[in-house]
Parts: structure tokens; sequence; C-alpha cells
């Protein structure tokens, strides 16, 4: 060999190197050459968040199909070329998931985690019967028969409607129908029954307490299960109901607006306080609000507080103190089980998600941004455009991407992803009422007096 020939060689491979190193460079960052157009893109990929188990995914726009196996880690699709992709996730017997995402360049379009919802729940046995009301616990449910009876933990209990769990799920706060006495019930012990109203009236008298209200209403304690807090028409006190002593917090006039974590929220004629419960301090947070809303809720976190005065929907900063006005006309909201985000129901029915915190990952939303999942948008993709009426019936999934939505005649799964088409999964148009736990992630539901169970993928 010559070295005229040996020389053309190297150089050749010379080259060849750097044509096949650039192009692999080009490719581990995530180029690839379209022939259809006859280019060079940088990819992008789409991450679905978590899908049921043995479901299909495909995407249109370039025959892609995969069998999903498992729910509890997302899929990545990796070396998609910018551009619009219709994503399809199948299972049999369930409904379907479709969502228009767009894909760019170097950047992962994600998904909420999926759920999706059995076309028929006909074959579905009921889960008890002769049931009137249902409440789904944690740890223990609660139920009442067609006599009006309350059952917890499969025993008759004391009280015919139920509140709410104490600190350790396990002992429940009851009520007779008009209201007068509250009892605590503690299931682990036979539903040992310890009547409130009655042990704070006597409490009452011998500190020789002076309140017109016989009777207060009563709710949990934030941090221990032995307390409630007593909440008269002027007075707030903590019962301990183990140490038989009764406490009056403030000292001064307020009403009692809600309690999260170790604060108790008050207002008063001149704002809206916090109040420690731990170090027994008081703190004004803003002096806009000096009335006493209709309805007043508190972030999972603590750091929000939204409230409804004269049909306005008024959201709080508590860290910083700062309102603002999200909704003129509101009917009913909720705040995310992870805090990011305040769904409400304005009179007209437009169901509208604010959110509270960043979500740039999945829906490009900012905070202070809205998702209109209003008629106007469900309409759009052929949904309904009924308006949801009954109070305290719209809910979140434990994982802050879906509602449930209960409409006049049907009950709905709804997503927040306002991306085209929206998703809305209908459940049943027989449900008398349902009950949801975000610990079990266990959905009840009640159709002519029988109870069924739905675990949600």
């Amino acid at each position: 060999m010559t070295i005229r020939t040996r020389k053309t060689i190297f150089y050749i491979l010379i080259v060849f190197f750097f044509v096949i190193g650039s192009i692999l460079l080009l490719y581990s960052n995530g180029w690839q050459f379209d022939f259809k157009n006859f280019k060079f893109y940088q990819s992008g990929a789409i991450e679905i968040g978590g899908q049921p188990e043995n479901s299909l995914i495909k995407i249109k726009e370039n025959n892609y199909k995969i069998n999903s196996q498992s729910r509890k880690n997302g899929i990545l699709i990796p070396g998609l070329f910018p551009q619009t992709y219709t994503v399809t996730i199948e299972k049999d017997g369930y409904n379907s998931w479709i969502k228009n995402l767009v894909v760019k360049p170097s950047l992962i379009t994600k998904t909420y985690p999926l759920i999706l919802i059995p076309k028929n729940l006909n074959n579905i046995k009921p889960f008890m019967q002769d049931i009137k009301s249902f409440w789904a616990g944690p740890k223990y449910n609660v139920w009442q028969n067609q006599d009006e009876k309350l059952i917890i933990n499969g025993q008759n209990s004391s009280g015919s409607v139920f509140i709410d769990w104490f600190y350790d799920d396990a002992t429940a706060l009851t009520s007779d129908k008009a209201g007068k006495n509250y009892f605590a019930i503690q299931a682990t012990q036979n539903n040992l029954a310890t009547n409130l109203s009655l042990l704070f009236n006597n409490l009452k008298d011998k500190k020789s307490i002076i309140d017109t209200d016989s009777y207060p209403k009563i709710q949990p304690y934030p941090f221990d299960d032995n307390k409630a807090i007593i909440i008269s028409k002027n007075k707030l006190y903590i019962l301990d109901f183990l140490r038989f002593d009764l406490e009056i917090i403030p000292q001064n006039p307020a009403w009692f607006a809600a309690v999260k974590n170790n604060n108790l929220f008050l207002i008063r004629k001149s704002g809206f306080f916090s109040y420690n419960l731990t170090l027994k301090n008081e703190k004004l947070i803003t002096d806009a609000i000096t009335s006493m809303p209709s309805a007043i809720k508190v972030s999972t976190d603590g750091g929000n507080a939204a409230l409804v005065t004269n049909g306005k929907l008024i959201i709080i900063n508590i860290s910083t103190g700062l309102t603002k006005e999200i909704s003129a006309s509101v009917k009913q909201f909720s705040f995310s089980p992870d805090s990011e985000k305040l769904a409400y129901v304005e009179n007209n029915g437009r169901i509208k998600v604010l959110f509270l915190k960043d979500q740039l990952d999945y829906s490009n939303k900012k905070a202070g941004d809205t998702a209109d999942l209003s008629a106007e948008v469900l309409a759009q993709a052929g949904l309904s455009t009924a308006i949801p009426v009954e109070t305290d019936l719209i809910s979140w999934h434990k994982n802050s991407a879906y509602l449930f939505i209960k409409y006049p005649d049907k009950l709905s799964l709804l997503e927040i992803d306002d991306r085209t088409p929206v998703n809305e999964q209908f459940i049943n148009d027989k449900i008398d009422n349902y009950s949801y736990d975000l610990t079990t992630n266990l959905f009840y539901y009640l159709e002519s007096n029988n109870l069924y169970k739905l675990p949600l993928e």
C-alpha cells in the first residue's frame, strides 16, 4: 500500500470520525433528522405521570403503542419531533383518556397522574344494604341506617349525625339531630361515649362563667384527641374531656373562623387573626376582613385562607396578609390536598381552578393563573354543561389533579388539566350521595339505600 493510499484512508477515517462524532453528539443532545421535512430538529419528550395497570398508551401521529404494566412510575416517551401529539390511554372496560399535548424542543411535556373509571358499574355488588348515609374514614367507617341510628365500626353509637374525626382518627365527634348534644365516641373502646355538651355546661357552671349560649357548636381540637373546641356565640373554649378542664380563649370577643394545624383563625371587628394554641399568642393577619363570612376554609399547609363574603370569593395569604378577590359570585369552593390549588364553582355554573403555586412541569400554569373548566370549555369537548348544585359535593381526589363533581343528574370525575380536550368521566347517574377517603383512596357511593365501594386506580 502506497503512502498516498494510506494518507487517503487516514483522511477518510478522520472525516468519518468527525461526521459520526457530530451525529452522535447531536443525537445525545436530542437532535434528530426529520426525513419528512428534511430538517434537523431538537427532539422533546412526553412523560405520562402514572397510569392504570395494563393500559395501552397510543400516540396517533407516529403510531406509537406501549402496554403499561404498572402505574407506580411515569412512562417517558423520548425522541419526539416538536409538534402537537394526540395521546390516548385505553384499558378494557374503562373510560379512555385523550389529550392533545404540545412537544417543544429539548423539553419534557408532562401529564398529571391519570385515573380511569370503569364504564359499567352495574356488575359491582353492594358493599352494604339499607344505608341512609355514609362517611368514609381513614381507620373506621361511619353510617346511618334507615332508623337514623349511627353505626361506628359496626356498633351502635350515641348521636345521629357524624361531624368529624378527632386527631387520632379513632375518636368520632357526633351530635343529635337538633345539634344540642355533641358526643366524643371512642371506636377502640366499644364506642364509649362522652357527652361533651353536658360536660361543657357543668364545667361552665363550676367556673361561674356567664354564657347565655346553652347549645354551642363543637369541633375537634387539631392535635390532641382528648380536647375539643367549643364555639359559643361570642366566646371560644378549649374543653379537655379527659382532665375535665375548660379554658377560655381568647379573652376578647371573637368569631371563630377555622382551625388548622396548631392555629385558630378568628375574626373580630378589628380584623382577621391567628391564635397559636401552643404559644398562646395572637397575630393580626389583615384588617381587611372585619365581619364573619358565610364560609371559610384554610389550606392543608396553613398557607392560605379562602372565604366568601357577600357572595365574593376572597383569598388571604396568611404569611403576608395580602387579600385578593377571586370571583364576584361563588357558591362553593375547596382547597386541593396539596394546598397548591383552589377549585370553585361560580353561581353561573362555571367550574374554575386557581393555581396558588407554579405548575410549569404539568399544565404550564403559574401562580395566579386559572384553569377554566366551565360550560364553554366542556361544551367544546362535547361534555356536560350541567351546574353542580349540591353544597360541599365538589371534592378533590388525593392526587390533586381531579375533582368529583356532583351534578343534579349524575356524578363525574373531572380533570383540572385544561389542555384540550378536558376529560370528564361519567361515574353514575343514580348516585344519591358519595364519600371519598383520601387516605385509603376508596370511593363509596349510595344508590337506592345500597352502598357500593369502588377502588380508584
